[in-house]
């Protein structure tokens, strides 16, 4: 401040001026400086202070000895500082010995964002225009990113349809039902038990299925690549395994009641017996097209023109062949891997895993299978195919 930055100047003028004795008010015989009046009780020269009476945020002018505004800086402390808590202000911080507001200079950069005057940081940051300035998921409400079904509602809100239900496993948004009829294919319409799943109840959720099921209701009886029941009896299909939040792999039921055949296209949003739904298969979202489901190792074998790509350890879907006649396991196929040039049951690769080397057809099996059972190689060994699904392999020979 600048009556502070003045103090030493002052009283190096004062060390000056102190030895000349004064007697009135008005000029102490002419003896006090300029930003000095005279004690008549002491008679000496002392900085004009107005006597101590300057409120906060304004400072004394020496010259009237009236208070005034401090006009350099109105959100200054009138004290200096070292540290914040000096301040006495949880709004104000320390800086370059001054107090000033915490938000002074801070500019927050993202959508909807604000500075916090307790704290000087950006928050808030869910402002929008449109639903692509949202993560996935979310959309844009009244300026706001919410929350879609499953989202994180400690930190967002949730879309207006959704209710935030708070468990042991979190707060999270769901779509309120009263049937399975309501919820997407992969989801079913939660009803009261007499367990603590209760706090579901008439709320969408993720209709999970695994062999053996659970102890506590919420994953049913099911085969991986295998009948479940999504809104009926055996009306959907088990997708999976994926990692399970118990830590063991789960799958999820997804409705095939539908009415679009394999190769016509699908609705991804479509719910339980849309006539936009896939009849049998799956609605993959890349094309927006039915496949029909399909496992390796059972014997069955996809319509003519396509062949069973596993995508879910030996579980997944018939897609088209390329026009030309497929390849034998062991024979060429063609520059590209991964092409669709190969026999049912085997995948284009190039031959032992060596950069460069010809693309060959080799047989599909499983990592985790002993010899003999089925899945395991009979010739070579198997090793892992893709990142993606790990379990899956190829048999390499010499």
């Amino acid at each position: 401040m600048t009556i502070r930055s003045h103090i030493p100047y002052a009283l190096l003028f004062l060390t000056l001026t102190l030895a000349s004795g004064c007697s009135t008010v008005e000029d102490c015989g002419g003896a006090c400086g300029d930003g000095t009046i005279c004690d008549t009780e002491t008679g000496q020269c002392v900085l004009n202070d107005c006597n101590g009476s300057c409120g906060p945020g304004t400072v004394c002018d020496s010259t009237t000895g009236q208070c005034v505004l401090d006009d350099e800086d109105s959100t200054t402390s009138d004290a200096s500082c070292t540290v914040d808590s000096d301040c006495n202000d949880a709004t104000l911080r320390c800086s370059d010995g001054a107090c000033v507001e915490k938000c002074d200079g801070v500019v927050c950069l993202e959508p909807g964002e604000v500075c916090d005057a307790s704290t000087g940081f950006c928050v808030g940051g869910s402002g929008c225009t449109a639903d692509d300035e949202c993560d996935e998921g979310f959309a844009c409400v009244d300026s706001e990113c919410r929350g879609g079904p499953f989202a994180d509602c400690s930190v967002v809100s949730c879309q207006e349809t959704l209710n935030c239900i708070s468990s042991d496993f979190g707060d999270f948004c769901f779509e309120a039902c009263t049937t399975t009829d309501e919820c997407p294919l992969n989801q079913t319409c939660i009803q009261e038990n007499g367990t603590f799943r209760d706090i579901y109840a008439n709320h969408c959720l993720f209709n999970n299925c695994r062999p053996g099921g659970d102890q506590i209701g919420f994953v049913q009886d099911s085969e991986y690549g295998g009948a479940c029941d999504a809104n009926g009896t055996l009306d959907g299909w088990c997708v999976g395994p994926f990692p399970g939040a118990d830590g063991d792999p789960v799958g999820v039921c997804v409705g095939v009641d539908g009415a679009r055949q394999p190769g016509e296209s699908c609705d991804l949003t479509a719910g339980h017996d849309s006539p936009d739904a896939c009849d049998g298969g799956l609605c993959f979202e890349e094309t927006l097209t039915c496949r029909e489901t399909c496992s390796l190792f059972d014997d069955t074998l996809c319509q003519e023109g396509s062949v069973c790509i596993p995508i879910w350890t030996e579980h997944g879907a018939c897609f088209p062949t390329e026009p030309v006649e497929l390849a034998a396991i062991g024979e060429s196929c063609g520059p590209n891997a991964g092409a669709l040039r190969c026999v049912e049951g085997a995948g284009c690769g190039p031959r032992g895993f060596q950069d460069g080397a010809e693309n060959i057809c080799m047989a599909y099996c499983l990592t985790d299978r002993t010899s003999g059972s089925p899945g395991s190689c009979d010739e070579g060994i198997c090793t892992g195919y893709t990142q993606n699904n790990p379990t899956i392999g190829v048999c390499l020979v010499d």
